[in-house]
Order: structure tokens, then C-alpha cells, then sequence
């Protein structure tokens, strides 16, 4: 870069230089045609021109030359002065990249997940329709109101004309049939105006549109429209894609024809953070019972404000149909109370994410925890670039002697320390891109596609540039500030070593405390995230892990309105034994058997329920949970019978209804007798009656920061009517082998295909994400935290036994031990580290607060806890404390006077 700025700087010169020469030729020339002689010519138009260096100097700076000249030779000078500590510099820069690619990286994943807006005309237009309803779906555990809405809500909004257009989307897991071997694909049900609402156009083709939408596809199938990214993997961009058609299970496992009509643009990636769908179906994919369903909350709706129509406006417009479709509701029982329901239009430019809900929580913790130690490292680096302003106050005192003003004293500072950040930004922007993309693969939890584009880019950028900037300002500014205020005749006396403690001393007394308080911080977070994991994972699940797990297949549902006389139901539940018959006969399976639903990534099934001393409570859909399973699944999974026997294949059609209550629903149910052969009444099945016959341990259903739910368990043998897709769950000591050979007894057995292998290991690393990533995370900055108090506590001690040897050398000259010279150094360190422990536990109070909802069974303020996170920050401390202090204790008395 500097050699480039010479050659163009020499460039310029040559230029002027030949324009100068230019004129005065022109001027000789016309002399010497009025009859002058060449030299006197030439003299006479020297004279009248002047001093042509003057000429050259004045047009030099009047051009900015000058300025830029002394700006290359400053960064010039900077650059050897660094080259001369490389050690200094090394430190400097790792310590920035790693402060700033850590802010830079939680931002992206921030930005990525939760602020992007979507790439349409006029995002800022699109609001998020949503129903307080009073009650919360089940499932969601997010910080925010919840954004899933009953999906007959479409039907009463649509076509109301207080909005520009109306969207709404469903997800829909679909199989592509087509191939030799079955795959799913990620794709998502859109109503027919939804990309007519969001303004999306076309890459190729066309897009759905309200036609498309209805009940009864056309002849070829449903039209469908699939993202770039799967047009360029599995059909390679390949324009014959319209028009070309493929059979898909989606809804319920059944096979339907579907028909390519167009292809989205390639930033285009649908309106969830983090996903990206590959194929766009009709809302009527999955049947116009669950498109309209009141019951069902899977549908997200939004609407595009008019232009120019505020938002609360256009929410008053919609009340009427609103309050219409809650009467419908209410009449049709679905729900109790609607009197408090509200319908809100939030502004949401960015779409809907789950992340955010899941994650916003943390990832905010997660930005101040970085912000803490950017702070932390530039006290550190502002300290040591202090000292190292300081040890060069008679150069500067010099330079001033000789004419240097001290804005060009604290401009030859600046540009060191501007340096210094923007090497280390640039190692923090590629610090930021890789550990970014780490962190998407863990959110992923490695089992599924994460789509978010983490890349250094946009906004990003320029987070990137105002956080070096602010470094530059805490690390460079005051420390140059401070130096080149010299007493000019005063530092030229001293030596390079004489009268430099008392400022930097002064400066680490002020900056080092500060930094304790803020490691504390951090490490008090990880501490209280660590704690909360801990006990999540050695807690009682009710379930093993080794070698368990689950296998899903793509056999359809039956249908009690396509099955009225029920063979299809009885082959199928004869299929599922044939299977598991010969599952249990493969070497290396130890147990095999079905269920309907899995613990902690399965679907929820909850329903009314009674005995003859209580009724499941009413407020708390997921409080009572039901599962389908078949013989042997409590051994399979590893859960405890505490009371009477498990299902048997006695348990089928025609023998009498039996179920198993969990250890919680048990007490519930039955408060003061046994539940051994007491009736419940079940209100799933119009009120079926079963018999208890058996009471199991408590499972953590669904997640293992959430308590154990009460739960019924049916036997699958004994479904009428209806039932839904089992999977398959086995425990085997070889789980690549077991599923080799669950692949061919399915072929073989049920015509049927291996869809995904869920090791059940896996699905309580997802049920842990949240707390795992802030942990590791948390860990890894107090990690960091620490060793910045280390270094920043050895480097200041270090110093000041350097300065203070020959104090020490004549306390010990008059009998000072070598314990007691440890005791003064370790004091000192103390004076530095005390003043920063108490605002460092306050703060840490008030973020633990701040994190409650984070943490399980785990207490914000736990004194255990707190007192540990100072135990540990003052045994580094002291660690690097003593270093220093053991080598004053050794400084020779004699060796040290003389030296003086």
C-alpha cells in the first residue's frame, strides 16, 4: 500500500514538474520570436516566474500533497516502530480480533436470525396478523407472544379490504417419490395470494396463485413452485423443470401428484429466519379440513398495510370479521372464553422466527457478555499502550523541543494504535465468519438444515466499523492523550526508565479494577449456565441414551373416513407387529418396539381425561400428554415400571381397553388409593374407558429443562378408527447394522422406506441447545476474561517491580525477608484486584436477574455460585500475582544498589 502512495505521489510530481516546464517553454518560444536570444530569454522568464521550488512547494500543498506526504511517512514510522515489538503488537492484535470477531459474529447470528428484513419490495408494509387468544400453544417455550395462529383465521380475514393482500403459510415435511430412493425435501403449504402479497417474482415459470389453491388439483396435481437452490441440486438449473411432474407423499404419508409450474429467485428464501424451503405447495396440499381448521394453530399469517394506512388503523378495520370469526368459534365449542381476545398487526419487515423466540434471549446475553469483554481487552491493551506511551515521553519531549506541535505528537500515537485495530478487525471480521458459521451448525444441532447467512455483509459491516472505531477510542486515544502532555526539560533529564511508574501506576489503578469487574461478570454468567446445565443433564429423565433409537419410516396413516370396514387399519396394525417380530430377531437388537410420539422431539398429544377423584387439569394443554405404544417400549426406552405389568399382545381390538399412567398421573388421578385397576375415562375416543394396569416412571417429554408431564399410554394395538405414522424404537448394540437391516424387513415386509434415524441422544442435545451454546460459549469468553485479569495483573506487577528493584533491593539490604517482599507485592496485587470485586458482583447481579428465564433450577442470585466465580478469579489472580512477587523476592540487594 505505501508503495503504491509513493508511485503515485512520484507521479504527481513528474506532472507538475512538466507543467511548469511546459509554460516556461511556451513563455522562452515567444520571447526568442520577438528577436531575444535563447539564455536571455530564458533567464528573463525564470525571473519573472520566480523561485520555481516555491512555485512547486505552494501547488504541492495547495493540492493536499504535503499532508498526504506526512500522513505516508507517520504510518511509515508507525509500522518500524511496531516491527520493533513484535511481542507488544502480536498481543495487541490477537487480543482485538478475538474481542471484535466475537461481537462480530453474535451480531451476525443476531442480524441473521432476528433484524434481517426480507428481500421484498417494501418490507417495512409487511405486518405479522396475530390472535391473543389467551392461551399459548403448545409448545412454545419462546420469549415472545406467540406467532402461530388458528389456521380458520385466513378464511375470516381474507379478502377484507383494510389490507393490501393477505399471506398465509403452513410448514409440511414432503417425500419425493420419484427417485429410486425416497427423499424428503423441506417445504412449506402457501396460501394462493401470498406471493402476489409479498410482491416475490419469478425466476422462471410462474408463481401459485388463488387458482391454484382450492381443494381438487388439476389433472396433473397440485401446482408447485420450487426454490433455486433445489433447482440447481437436483434438477442442475435445467430449464425443462416447468411443467415436469412428481409424486410426493406430504400430509399423513399419502402419495399425490404435484406439477412444477415456476422457480423463486435466488434470495428468495422464504419468510422463517433459518429456514429455506425447496418446495412451495397450496395451502390445500394437506386438505381443506386442516387449511380452515379452528383447532389447528399451524398456519403464520401475514398482510401488506395499504400504502400509507397506519397500522393501528387497518387493525380497527379488521375487528368486525375478527369478532365475527370469534363467535363462530365460540359457538362451535373450540374455545371457552374469547372475551379478552385481541387481534394485533405487528410490524415484521423481517418475517417470522423461531430463533428469535427460542434464542433472543440469549443471543442478546450473548452480545453483552461479548461487548464485557471487548471492554475488558481494551482496558487491557489501553493499559499496555500506556505504558508504552509513557517509556517514550522524552522522545516526545524531544520532538516537541524540535517544533512538533502535540496534535502531531498525538496523531504519530493514533496511527499506531489505528494500525494495531484495523489488523486486528480484519482478523476479527475472518474470526467472525468462521466461528459464525460454527455457531449455525450448533443451533442445527447437526441433524437438520439451518439456513442463515452469517457472512460479513451489509449492516454487519458496519457494526464491524463502528466497534473498531470505538476500540481505537478506548484503547489509543486516552493513553496518547495522556503521553504527550511532556514536560519538555523534565523528560529530556530523565533516563528511559526514571519518573515513568507514578503515571502508569495511577492509570492501572483506575483501568484494572474496572477490568475486574467486568471478567467477574462473565465469569458469574458462565458459572450460573454451567450450574443450570449440570443439573439438566444429571437429573432423572426417565429414558437411557446408549444405543437407543428411533426410526421413522414413510408407511401412511389410515383414515377412519377411507377405512370404514377397518382392514386397512387391522393389516396395518399386523404389519407393525410382523416388523417388530423380525426386528426382535436381528443380532445386535436388544429390544424393539413402536410408539406414536417420542420423548422430547416428538409431537404432543393431550386430551381430557378423568378418574373417579379428578378430572386433567384444563389450563395446561401440555400438562397431560398422551402416547400410542406398542409391547415392550418401556424397556426399549429404559423406563422404570414401578407398578403392575406392561402392554402384552393380549393388548388388542376386541380384548378389553387397558392403559399405563406415568408415576405423576398416577398421584394425580389417584391421590389416596391405588390406580391398579381403576377406569379412565378418556375423552379422546368420546369417552373411552381402560383399565389401569400399570404405573411407569416419569419421562421428561418435552425437554429436559421442563418438568416431567403427567401421561397415559395406550397400547396401539387397541386404536380404533385412526393411526397416526409409528416409528420404529429399538435399543441395539449396532445401530448402523440395526438399520441396514430395519431397511430390508421394510421393504420386504411393508413395501416402506427408512425416512430418518433419530438417535435418541440427539434429541436431548436439541432439547439442551439453548443452554449448551450459551455455555460453551459463556465458558469459553470467562475463559478469556481470566486470562486478560492474568496477563493484565502479571504485565502490571511486572512493571513495578522493574521499576521499584532498587527500593526493594534496600528493603531487603536492611533485613526485609524474602516472605515479606511476596507479602508487598501480593498486597499491591490485592489493592488492584479488591476495589473491582464488589461493582463486579453487583453488576453480575443485576445481568443474572436479567437471565432467570435461562437458567434451570438454578437461582440468579445463587451465593454458592457467586462466592466460587470470586474463588476462581482470585486463584488466577493470584497465580499471575505470584509469579512477579517471587521474582522481587529474589533480587539480590548489592546487585541492585550498584545497578542503581
Amino acid at each position: 500500500m505505501n508503495w503504491l502512495a509513493t508511485m503515485r505521489f512520484g507521479r504527481r510530481k513528474r506532472e507538475l514538474q512538466e507543467e511548469l516546464e511546459s509554460h516556461i517553454g511556451m513563455a522562452v518560444k515567444d520571447r526568442m520570436e520577438r528577436g531575444e536570444p535563447e539564455r536571455q530569454a530564458r533567464e528573463a522568464v525564470l525571473r519573472e516566474f520566480g523561485n520555481v521550488a516555491l512555485i512547486e512547494d505552494v501547488t504541492r500543498g495547495t493540492w493536499g500533497w504535503e499532508r498526504a506526504e506526512s500522513l505516508l511517512r507517520d504510518v511509515r514510522f508507525a509500522v518500524r516502530q511496531l516491527r520493533k515489538a513484535p511481542g507488544f503488537a502480536a498481543a495487541s492484535i490477537l487480543t482485538l480480533a478475538i474481542g471484535i470477531g466475537a461481537n462480530i459474529a453474535i451480531f451476525s447470528l443476531m442480524y441473521s436470525a432476528m433484524l434481517r428484513s426480507l428481500p421484498v419490495p417494501h418490507p417495512e408494509e409487511l405486518v405479522s396478523v396475530r390472535a391473543d387468544l389467551g392461551e399459548k400453544p403448545a409448545g412454545d417455550q419462546g420469549d415472545g407472544a406467540p406467532a402461530y395462529q388458528r389456521n380458520g383465521m385466513y378464511k375470516a380475514l381474507s379478502g377484507q379490504r383494510a389490507l393490501a393482500g393477505l399471506c398465509g403459510v403452513m410448514g409440511s415435511e414432503v417425500t419425493d417419490s420419484s427417485g429410486e430412493e425416497p427423499a424428503q425435501v423441506n417445504g412449506v403449504a402457501v396460501t394462493g395470494d401470498c406471493f402476489s402479497t409479498l410482491g416475490v417474482r419469478p425466476l422462471l415459470g410462474r408463481l401459485l396463485t388463488p387458482e391454484d389453491d382450492t381443494p381438487h388439483p388439476g389433472p396433473e396435481g397440485f401446482a408447485t413452485v420450487i426454490s433455486y437452490a433445489w433447482w440447481n441440486a437436483r434438477f442442475h438449473r435445467d430449464p425443462a423443470v416447468i411443467g415436469k411432474r412428481l409424486v410426493a407423499k406430504g400430509c399423513f404419508s399419502q402419495p399425490i401428484p404435484i406439477v412444477m409450474v415456476g422457480v423463486l429467485p435466488s434470495n428468495f428464501h422464504g419468510v422463517r429466519a433459518g429456514d429455506d424451503p425447496r418446495i412451495y405447495l397450496p395451502s390445500y396440499w394437506c386438505g381443506a379440513d386442516n387449511r380452515n381448521a379452528n383447532s389447528s394453530i399451524s398456519m403464520l399469517l401475514f398482510g401488506r398495510l395499504k400504502d400509507g394506512e397506519p397500522v393501528g388503523r387497518a387493525e380497527q378495520e379488521l375487528q368486525p370479521a375478527f369478532q365475527n370469526w370469534l363467535q363462530q368459534v365460540k359457538d362451535d365449542n373450540e374455545l371457552k372464553d374469547v372475551s379478552h381476545a385481541k387481534l394485533k398487526l405487528i410490524p415484521d419487515a423481517a418475517g417470522y422466527s423461531s430463533l428469535a423466540l427460542e434464542y433472543g434471549k440469549g443471543l442478546r446475553l450473548l452480545q453483552c457478555l461479548v461487548a464485557i469483554i471487548l471492554l475488558a481487552g481494551c482496558f487491557y491493551l489501553s493499559t499496555l499502550f500506556s505504558a508504552r506511551a509513557v517509556a517514550r515521553r522524552r522522545e516526545f519531549a524531544v520532538r516537541a523541543a524540535l517544533g512538533a506541535s502535540r496534535a502531531q505528537l498525538i496523531s504519530q500515537s493514533l496511527i499506531e494504535s489505528a494500525l494495531l485495530v484495523c489488523t486486528g478487525a480484519a482478523g476479527g471480521i475472518f474470526v467472525a465468519w468462521a466461528s459464525a458459521r460454527y455457531l449455525v451448525y450448533f443451533l442445527a444441532n447437526g441433524s437438520r438444515d439451518l439456513f442463515l447467512d452469517v457472512r460479513p455483509q451489509g449492516w454487519v459491516l458496519v457494526f464491524a466499523a463502528a466497534v473498531a472505531v470505538l476500540s481505537l477510542v478506548l484503547t489509543g486515544l486516552v493513553p496518547a492523550w495522556r503521553a504527550t502532555r511532556p514536560s519538555v526539560i523534565g523528560d529530556i533529564k530523565q533516563s528511559g526508565a526514571g519518573g515513568l511508574g507514578a503515571g502508569k501506576r495511577r492509570y492501572g489503578l483506575v483501568l484494572f479494577p474496572l477490568q475486574v469487574a467486568l471478567s467477574l461478570v462473565v465469569i458469574v454468567v458462565a458459572s450460573l449456565l454451567s450450574s443450570s446445565l449440570l443439573r439438566a443433564l444429571t437429573q432423572e429423565s426417565g429414558f437411557g441414551l446408549t444405543g437407543r433409537v428411533l426410526i421413522q419410516t414413510d408407511i401412511p396413516m389410515v383414515f377412519p373416513d377411507k377405512d370404514l370396514d377397518g382392514k386397512k387399519l387391522k393389516s396395518t396394525l399386523a404389519m407393525y407387529d410382523d416388523v417388530l417380530q423380525q426386528l426382535r430377531n436381528v443380532p445386535g437388537i436388544q429390544s424393539a418396539s413402536a410408539d406414536v410420539t417420542h420423548p422430547l422431539g416428538g409431537a404432543f398429544y393431550g386430551a381430557g381425561a378423568s378418574s373417579t377423584y379428578r378430572q386433567a387439569p384444563k389450563d395446561d394443554f401440555t400438562g397431560y400428554l398422551m402416547n400410542w405404544i406398542s409391547p415392550r417400549y418401556f424397556e426399549t426406552a429404559g423406563t422404570r415400571l414401578l407398578a403392575g405389568r406392561d402392554f402384552n399382545e393380549g393388548d388388542h381390538q376386541g380384548s378389553a381397553p387397558v392403559c399405563i399412567l406415568s408415576d405423576s398421573a398416577a398421584r394425580y388421578f389417584y391421590p389416596a388409593v391405588s390406580p391398579i385397576g381403576q377406569i379412565m375415562s378418556e375423552e379422546w375416543k368420546n369417552g373411552l374407558k381402560c383399565t389401569v394396569v400399570g404405573v411407569v416412571q416419569d419421562t421428561r417429554f418435552r425437554g429436559m429443562e421442563t418438568n416431567a408431564p403427567m401421561m397415559l399410554y395406550l397400547p396401539i394395538g387397541q386404536t380404533h378408527g385412526f393411526l397416526n405414522s409409528a416409528e420404529f424404537f429399538i435399543r441395539t448394540a449396532n445401530v448402523e447394522g440395526s438399520v441396514t437391516a430395519m431397511r430390508r424387513i421394510l421393504r420386504e415386509r411393508a413395501n416402506a422406506h427408512v425416512m430418518d434415524v433419530i438417535p435418541l441422544s440427539r434429541e436431548v442435545k436439541g432439547s439442551l441447545s439453548r443452554t449448551r451454546l450459551l455455555t460453551m460459549l459463556s465458558n469459553t469468553f470467562a475463559a478469556l476474561a481470566l486470562l486478560l485479569s492474568g496477563v493484565g495483573i502479571f504485565g502490571l506487577l511486572n512493571y513495578s517491580v522493574n521499576r521499584r528493584t532498587a527500593e526493594i533491593g534496600v528493603r531487603m539490604a536492611l533485613g526485609a525477608s524474602r516472605g515479606r517482599v511476596i507479602a508487598m507485592t501480593l498486597r499491591e496485587a490485592g489493592m488492584l484486584v479488591i476495589p473491582g470485586l464488589l461493582p463486579g458482583l453487583i453488576a453480575a447481579w443485576v445481568v443474572s436477574r436479567f437471565m432467570a428465564t435461562l437458567l434451570y433450577q438454578t437461582r440468579p442470585f445463587d451465593p454458592t455460585v457467586f462466592a466460587v466465580s470470586v474463588v476462581i478469579l482470585a486463584a488466577v489472580v493470584g497465580i499471575a500475582s505470584y509469579m512477579p512477587a517471587r521474582r522481587a523476592s529474589r533480587i539480590e540487594p548489592m546487585q541492585a544498589l550498584r545497578a542503581e
